[in-house]
């Protein structure tokens, strides 16, 4: 599914408003283990949660990046291991870390 379209379809049922959205508890990040259900972990102003679905074979590994405080979904994609989608949460999340410092 294209973020975009992802992104739209799911605009259509969270209305944003002024309260934050955590879609997982905040954990330590020595607790964001493979073999979790759910995780999540800040980086660069950054919130990423990896959210495992496990009805799935093999699980499927959703990661989905939002600025620490707000409830927009800036980015969002799947893996199929953990290790997948954290590389994958991390590189979005240091890129717009990156791009806010260079226009900042």
């Amino acid at each position: 599914m294209n973020v975009c379209v992802a992104t739209n379809v799911l605009e259509s049922v969270v209305k944003p408003g002024k309260r934050k959205l955590n879609l997982v508890p905040m954990e330590p990040r020595n607790s964001a283990k493979p073999g979790r259900l759910s995780t999540s972990f800040e980086l660069g102003g950054y919130t990423a949660d990896i959210i495992v679905d496990q009805k799935t074979e093999p699980p499927i590994h959703h990661w989905i990046i939002q600025r620490a405080g707000s409830p927009e979904i800036l980015f969002w994609g799947q893996e199929y291991t953990y290790e997948q989608a954290e590389s994958a949460a991390q590189v979005w999340m240091r890129s717009l870390a990156d791009r806010e410092r260079r226009f900042a």
